[in-house]
Order: C-alpha cells, then structure tokens, then sequence
C-alpha cells in the first residue's frame, strides 16, 4: 500500500503538469481541477460524469470503473482499501496541484450491494 501512495504521489504531480501546459489550463479553483481530471489517464478507462456547481464545487461520480470490477470479482476485499486509501490520496494530490486548499470528500465509496451501483462518487469544494 505504501509504495502504491508513493507511486500515485509521483504520477499525479507529473500528470497534472503535462496537462495543465499541454492543454493551456490555467487557474486554481474546482473547475481547473475538473479540465485536468478527466484527462487524466486512469479517469479515460472509466466511465464518468462530472456536475460542476460553481467555479468551486463539483462532483465527480464514476458509473463504471474497470480496477473496482476486477477487485470485486478477485473477491478479497482489497476495493476498501484501494478506494478509501489510494483514490481519496490522488484526488487530494490532484487538487493540491491547483489549491491546497481544496477539498476532497467521497459521497460514496465501495463496496457496492450491486454493479448497478455507481463505482463511486467525490465532492471537490473550495471555500471562499
């Protein structure tokens, strides 16, 4: 778990620059956030939806997300720590690149009572 924080630590910082410049995204609210996010390239194998509120607040619900259905179907559990631990870590290393003063709550998280169920779902806030 550890080398997989410090892995995603590194990769979302790189991540977060190469977009920002390749895609001329400026700014340091939710919704610069959000531009850089879906590019992102884990966010791309999933299927997503984000509702920006307000230059900042979003939410960004994941419908169907490829790592959940193979942690489900390994069966161990490992979905409760890798969404609790390892997702809510890179959404706050993803927000940090913005504003540190961003952030980040899960309105919803695995395990899911059914794949009917959305994956999960996050709030990105930053006040005043």
């Amino acid at each position: 778990m550890a080398c997989d924080i410090s892995t995603w630590e590194r990769v979302s910082k790189y991540e977060m620059a190469k977009i920002t410049k390749q895609l001329n995204i400026k700014g340091s609210d939710v919704v610069a956030l959000m531009k850089a996010v879906q590019i992102t390239p884990w966010l791309q194998q999933t299927q997503f939806e984000i509702e920006v509120k307000n230059h900042n607040n979003a939410i960004l619900t994941v419908a169907y997300c490829p790592t959940l259905d193979a942690l489900e179907r390994e069966g161990e559990g490992r979905e409760n720590e890798i969404c609790n631990i390892v997702d809510r870590r890179l959404f706050k290393d993803y927000a940090s690149f913005f504003n540190t003063s961003i952030e980040v709550k899960s309105l919803k998280l695995p395990p899911r009572k059914s794949k009917d169920e959305i994956c999960c779902q996050w709030e990105f806030n930053l006040e005043g």
